[in-house]
């Protein structure tokens, strides 16, 4: 006996359904994720990575997450963390980059994406420390953070606002004591000046957005679970929760 046309037609649409999904599965893990922590606490206690990590886990992609900072005895600058990154994402040049990055590792992503950009996808940057040497005296009002003087004389040689051509989406605390929103606001414009002075060069700067969120200052990790879903679609990943869905015995 042949099923109804109905139930034809919702079988159709399952089969259609699941195989965009696999789809969308095979282009999302075609890429290398990586995330560059906040210099100043490690990937130990970001919230961010935990949380990403699993998530992505869960759809069989893996969040490396590179120290970049070295053992606790050792000095380090935001350009010894870049030198570190770049180290840590050689070779496997077949896969492209997608770079996530919180506070001060934001920043060191943002560089990398400058100094690498045919090997980056997209950046996904999480409260971003621009104009960084302006920023310490904030830490250490806010943090009582002790920056050495190899730091500071490091920041002061660092560019406050890296030019990327890649897409990139930025999460910013409206109340950001440490870093201003409007630093984000400015490096956000800049792209359309990067786009004048290109030209009719065949490169283009990519699209760029911005999440401010409110109530939550410096700390905007802890807004990733309400805005995995502008995560998800920036990244044209698959919905965790149909993955998960499919997987029920």
């Amino acid at each position: 006996m042949n099923a109804p046309p109905d139930a034809e037609a919702e079988r159709a649409e399952e089969a259609r359904a699941r195989a965009a999904f696999e789809s969308s599965l095979e282009e999302a893990r075609a890429y290398r994720y990586v995330f560059a922590g906040d210099l100043l606490s490690g990937n130990g206690d970001s919230f961010a990575w935990k949380y990403l990590s699993d998530a992505l886990g869960m759809i069989g992609i893996t969040l490396d997450a590179p120290n970049l900072v070295g053992s606790s005895s050792e000095e380090f600058t935001v350009s010894t963390a870049l030198e570190t990154l770049t180290k840590a994402l050689e070779g496997d040049e077949r896969r492209p980059i997608r770079l996530i990055g919180s506070s001060t590792g934001a920043f060191v992503a943002a560089m990398y994406a400058e100094a690498n950009p045919l090997r980056v996808d997209k950046v996904f940057l999480l409260s971003p420390t621009w104009n960084l040497a302006s920023l310490l005296g904030n830490f250490e009002r806010r943090y009582g953070v002790k920056f050495s003087d190899a730091f500071r004389a490091d920041a002061e040689t660092l560019p406050g606002f890296p030019t990327i051509k890649c897409p990139a989406y930025v999460v910013h605390g409206h109340d950001d004591e440490i870093s201003p929103l409007k630093n984000s606001e400015r490096w956000m414009n800049m792209a359309s000046q990067w786009t004048r002075q290109e030209g009719d060069s065949e490169e283009v700067v990519g699209e760029r957005r911005l999440l401010e969120v409110q109530g939550l200052g410096h700390g905007v990790e802890t807004a990733l679970p309400q805005s995995m879903g502008r995560f998800t679609e920036f990244f044209k990943l698959p919905r965790v929760d149909l993955y998960l869905r499919e997987q029920d015995p």
